[in-house]
């Protein structure tokens, strides 16, 4: 199932089914414990853990919020949103603060926390947000970022009220 380039609806399904026996096959490919996965596999098992993980996949996908594999960072980031505890939430919120933080990345950041809807997400958002304003002359594309995750930030806070 590692070798697979992409998995659909159905995979997914079997993939929730099996978690607890699968997960920590998954978590030892993700770090990169496993003598036989390849750099395709550990990606692999990254977005898989987004399904088949729990709130201790955090701390498998945490320091991959830092990889060198822009890759691999956005499936940590991904399966931290879809893990969606208030942990791997915050984990999210830290990394959105951290000054080598790549627009692109954040952007992604900003869609997973709004898929877990945390309103103390709120404040790392805003932050992130008026970074990507003050560089906003620098970089096409930015205004339209900017309404999404002012979009995403109206959504959240609306969960507050």
């Amino acid at each position: 199932l590692l070798r697979q380039a992409d998995y659909d609806a159905e995979f997914d399904l079997r993939l929730r089914a099996r978690a607890d026996a699968v997960r920590p096959v998954l978590e030892e490919v993700a770090r990169g414990d496993a003598a036989e996965a390849n750099s395709a596999m550990r990606k692999n098992a990254v977005a898989m853990l987004g399904t088949a993980g729990n709130d201790g996949s955090v701390d498998v996908l945490a320091p991959l919020l830092a990889d060198e594999r822009p890759e691999l960072r956005a499936n940590a980031i991904r399966s931290l949103g879809r893990i969606s505890t208030p942990r791997a939430a915050a984990t999210l919120e830290t990394r959105l603060d951290a000054p080598d933080l790549r627009p692109t990345e954040g952007t992604i950041i900003v869609r997973s926390l709004a898929g877990i809807g945390r309103t103390e997400s709120v404040a790392p958002i805003r932050r992130f947000r008026n970074r990507l304003a003050s560089e906003a002359k620098s970089r096409p594309g930015t205004p339209g970022e900017l309404e999404r995750i002012d979009e995403v930030l109206r959504r959240i806070e609306r969960l507050r009220d």
